[in-house]
C-alpha cells in the first residue's frame, strides 16, 4: 500500500521536547511517497527562512516528496479559515495520488485546525485515513520545550531524536472519530426527517 499525508503545520513541528512532532513522526513510521504541507503565515515564514520542516523530513525519509502549500492564513484560531482550503487540497492529494491512502494528520496545529481536519476526514467524499500522534510523555504538551528554528541546531536535534532509538514506539494511531461521525449522522438523520415533514 502507498500512502502520501497531509500536514497542516503546528508549533510542535517538525521537532518537540527533543521527541518527532507528529508531522515527522508520521513521516518516520509510514514512509509516505509524499507528503504535503500546509502553512499558515507564520509557519509559512519559518520554512521559507530556515527549510527546517523540509530539512527534517529528507534527514528522516530522504525519498519521501515534499509539497509546501503556503496560505496567507494570519488567524490560526479562525475555525472558517480553513475548511475549504482543507477540502480543496484534500481533492487535490487525491487527483494527484489516485492509487495511494492518504493520512490525515489530526494532531498538529491549533485546536480549531486539528478540530476542522478531524471534521474534513468524516465528511469528505474521499476516503481518508485519520492519524492521531500521542504525546511523548501522554500527558499535554505544556511546559515542554519547543524546537525554535533561529536558536537551535536542527542538524543537531534530528541526529539526536529519541524517537531514532531501534526500541522508540510508534505514537501514531487511527483515533476512528466516532464522536464526529455520530454527530454527523445525526445531522444528516434531522435534515432528511425535516424535509419529509417528520416531527
Amino acid at each position: 500500500m502507498e500512502y502520501v499525508s497531509f500536514s497542516a503545520i503546528g508549533d510542535s513541528d517538525p521537532i518537540r521536547d527533543y521527541y518527532d512532532g507528529p508531522m515527522l513522526h508520521i513521516v518516520r513510521k509510514y514512509r509516505p511517497k509524499k507528503t504535503y504541507l500546509l502553512f499558515t503565515e507564520e509557519m509559512k515564514k519559518r520554512e521559507t527562512e530556515t527549510e527546517c520542516y523540509s530539512r527534517a523530513i529528507k534527514h528522516i525519509a530522504p525519498e519521501c516528496g515534499i509539497e509546501r502549500i503556503f496560505t496567507n492564513i494570519v488567524n490560526a484560531s479562525d475555525f472558517d479559515a480553513f475548511h475549504e482550503l482543507y477540502s480543496k487540497f484534500i481533492t487535490q492529494i487525491n487527483c494527484e495520488n489516485p492509487d495511494a491512502k492518504i493520512l490525515v494528520n489530526v494532531s498538529s496545529g491549533t485546536p480549531q485546525m486539528k478540530t476542522t481536519m478531524c471534521l474534513e476526514v468524516v465528511s469528505h467524499n474521499v476516503l481518508l485515513q485519520a492519524i492521531q500522534v500521542a504525546s511523548h510523555n501522554c500527558k499535554s504538551n505544556r511546559g515542554t520545550r519547543f524546537f525554535d528554528p533561529y536558536i537551535d541546531n536542527l542538524d543537531d536535534e534530528l541526529m539526536n531524536l529519541i524517537d531514532s532509538l531501534d526500541d522508540a514506539p510508534c505514537r501514531c494511531s487511527d483515533p476512528g472519530l466516532i464522536g464526529f461521525s455520530k454527530s454527523m449522522i445525526k445531522n444528516q438523520i434531522k435534515s432528511l426527517t425535516a424535509s419529509n415533514g417528520v416531527d
